[in-house]
């Protein structure tokens, strides 16, 4: 057992909990002494009987006070009871209801892949979902594939400077395929989005249509969604098609790398 991971994950949910020693003696029935020795790295020999008492008491499990991620991973709604219900945000007038579980990208999900995590680590830093095995196609549109999703850290004073986010709520970065939004956004490049439930004339969004993931300008009157790149022509949805505002493009960026 790692005894450093151990001390960190009973100070954090001390912090958490907003609890001080003599409450989780009261509450696991562990000695004040036995706690303060876990707490500071010192003791060498905990037992599973008083790690159980802790854990019970905490509502997390034995193996979680070892788990070096648990500030992390740890999700707000096993302490907080959240409601599965999450916020819809508004549609397209022309939308049919596209909210499954089984397209991991939406609006909804964002929102509640957000809300999964504790962020602990320093309150200037935020961890965005990244949705690194789907992509938004700046072409002809790539099914909706994705299933999961990791988390990028970012620094709050980060994504102001870089791209103009006064709210770190909802957002997430995809990648980009294909090259019909140039020069505006380049191939290859990592696109942040954030679900802020508007519809502006002219902004970029990520968008669903009709299953497929796309990048693109929106025009309303008539409703168009159309590329930067002029060899492209503007995609015109139909009132019996599926569209999904999935949430607004503010800035796109590339990390470039070389191994050898």
């Amino acid at each position: 057992m790692d005894f450093d991971i151990l001390a960190q994950n009973i100070r954090f949910l001390l912090k958490k909990n907003k609890w001080s020693e003599d409450e989780l003696v009261k509450r696991s029935g562990v000695g004040k002494s036995t706690i303060q020795l876990y707490k500071s790295k010192k003791s060498k020999n905990p037992t599973v009987d008083k790690l159980t008492k802790i854990a019970n008491a905490f509502k997390v499990s034995s193996d979680d006070l070892k788990n070096k991620n648990l500030s992390i991973s740890m999700s707000i709604s096993q302490k907080e009871n959240i409601s599965q219900n999450v916020h819809k945000f508004p549609k397209m007038s022309i939308s049919k209801s596209n909210l499954s579980p089984s397209k991991p990208l939406n609006a909804p999900n964002l929102k509640k892949s957000h809300d999964s995590i504790l962020i602990n680590i320093k309150d200037d830093t935020v961890y965005v979902p990244f949705f690194k095995d789907g992509a938004v196609s700046a072409g002809f549109g790539t099914e909706d594939f994705g299933n999961d999703c990791d988390f990028l850290p970012f620094k709050k004073q980060d994504l102001r400077l870089m791209f103009g986010a006064h709210s770190t709520a909802h957002i997430g970065v995809i990648p980009c395929i294909g090259n019909s939004m140039q020069p505006t956004i380049e191939e290859g490049e990592l696109i942040v989005f954030q679900c802020d439930g508007s519809q502006n004339e002219g902004a970029i969004y990520v968008i669903r249509f009709e299953g497929e993931l796309f990048v693109k300008r929106l025009k309303k009157r008539p409703l168009q969604l159309v590329s930067d790149n002029k060899d492209y022509e503007p995609i015109e949805p139909q009132a019996d098609q599926e569209l999904e505002i999935i949430g607004r493009v503010i800035g796109s960026y590339s990390i470039n790398s070389k191994r050898f």
